[in-house]
């Protein structure tokens, strides 16, 4: 891998590249390539997880009786391969029956995978907090449950987790004293180490708006998604689910000391329906792309309607670039309603899961199914040649230190790609006028300057290789 250096007015960001060969722009798209696959081989499928490692993908499900969603719900799943063949049929997982610990029934849980590890957080039938537990990948148990949480504050109905690769990160959403009113609720962090060891928590607020569900907090590291340090990335509705103005989904970033990063709030879903639950979330490191599962109302302020139950309606993922740009919509389950949208992806591959549950539980049919879609790129080369002269770069062919010179006011990232089309790495640059760049390794890169109402591209050849 090779490194390269940006610096200007004392700003120096190091980045990790591959190999750029030449000039191009790219487009993506997203395809539909399989599904919805129905999981659940009886009963109704509820509660899905989706995890992905090396070429394996598990998909787990829940799967409860005609009469109730209280009672029976055991954990099972199916593997597959990337191209979503089966090599495993379906297998308990978690047997409620025979783990005394869960009195014949699991609730609510979420799955993160880690250092080969499955990480569950769960309610636990007769105790008052949530459970985080460690199995390994055929589900046999290797420690917990730790159970965390503060009984006077936080709410354990949503839940999120997540990791950075050393520990665990499990949330739920905070309620204050005195404050019931959502616009003053917040995030409540737990970090756990791998062996479940706590190692701090803290109460975290969005800049504005309200955070209501603890559904997802995902992990990015400095240097991708637009990072500029390493960050945690939380969702939330942003308003609270009866509120009769328009609710969406926004985003805000905490780092792993559990502090906040002031400024990070940003509504990135709203539609002309409430939407909710945007519990799996998660980031393509090869496309550098977020892919964000949602539900929405099937009418307009159905959320909470005396008599209403199946106020959920048809759900989505929308994938996004990092500056939070739409890539494209995508409806889940053909359109039909669904819940609890999981998404995990590696690669060129988005994989999808979720139930068909209503409010109440008592839908049914009730199928756990899954989806599988794939990113492709289209590459068009670039004449370096064609682009109009605003931008300078000197000197060029160099021993790999250039000048940048007239850099657009509105200048806000440098992009680089790899001949594929794949965003390699994405620099958010606050910059005006002049930036000095340093790459340390022979060759030629392709960096792409994007601003509010601007774009260039340029091609940088390096002889030498800078002493």
């Amino acid at each position: 891998m090779e490194q390269a250096k940006f610096n200007s007015y004392g700003l120096t960001i190091v980045i990790l590249m591959l190999t750029i060969m030449s000039s191009f722009s790219q487009s993506v798209t997203i395809n539909h390539v399989a599904g919805p696959i129905i999981l659940n081989d009886n009963n109704r499928g509820v509660f899905t997880n989706i995890m992905v490692q090396g070429n394996t993908v598990w998909a787990s499900y829940q799967i409860a009786p005609d009469t109730t969603i209280s009672y029976g719900k055991s954990v099972w799943y199916k593997k597959f391969d990337r191209d979503m063949n089966m090599n495993q049929p379906q297998t308990i997982g978690i047997d409620v029956f025979t783990d005394t610990l869960f009195q014949n029934d699991l609730g609510d849980h979420q799955i993160t995978m880690m250092n080969n590890q499955f990480y569950i957080v769960a309610i636990i039938k007769g105790k008052d907090k949530a459970g985080v537990m460690v199995y390994d990948t055929l589900f046999n148990k290797i420690a917990g449950p730790v159970y965390v949480g503060d009984t006077a504050t936080d709410k354990f109905l949503d839940m999120g987790i997540g990791n950075d690769g050393n520990n665990i990160y499990t949330q739920f959403y905070h309620v204050p004293a005195g404050c019931p009113n959502p616009d003053c609720w917040g995030a409540k962090i737990y970090k756990l180490n791998g062996t479940l060891g706590l190692v701090d928590s803290n109460a975290v607020f969005p800049d504005t708006g309200s955070f209501v569900t603890g559904t997802s907090i995902v992990f990015v590291p400095n240097g991708q998604m637009g990072a500029t340090e390493d960050m945690l990335r939380i969702f939330s509705t942003n308003k609270g689910y009866i509120d009769p103005s328009r609710i969406g989904i926004h985003t805000f970033a905490i780092r792993p000391d559990l502090t906040e990063v002031t400024g990070t709030t940003q509504t990135i879903i709203s539609e002309d329906k409430d939407v909710y639950w945007p519990f799996g979330v998660s980031w393509n490191q090869a496309h550098q792309l977020w892919v964000v599962g949602y539900t929405k109302e099937p009418a307009l302020n159905a959320f909470g309607t005396t008599g209403v139950n199946e106020e959920v309606g048809p759900s989505f993922i929308k994938v996004f670039d990092p500056s939070w740009n739409v890539i494209d919509s995508l409806p889940l389950n053909l359109g039909d309603s669904a819940f609890r949208v999981q998404t995990t992806t590696i690669g060129d591959d988005i994989y999808v899961t979720y139930d068909e549950m209503n409010k109440s539980g008592t839908s049914t049919p009730c199928a756990a199914k899954i989806e599988h879609f794939k990113i492709s790129t289209s590459v068009t080369i670039i004449d370096p040649n064609s682009i109009p002269d605003a931008i300078k770069i000197f000197p060029n062919p160099s021993n790999g230190k250039f000048h940048a010179g007239n850099l657009p006011t509105d200048l806000t990232e440098i992009r680089i790609y790899n001949l594929q089309g794949q965003i390699i790495s994405t620099l958010p640059l606050y910059m005006q006028g002049n930036a000095d760049i340093e790459i340390e390794q022979s060759g030629i890169y392709f960096i792409n300057f994007r601003g509010k109402k601007t774009a260039a591209v340029r091609k940088l050849i390096i002889t030498d290789k800078a002493p």
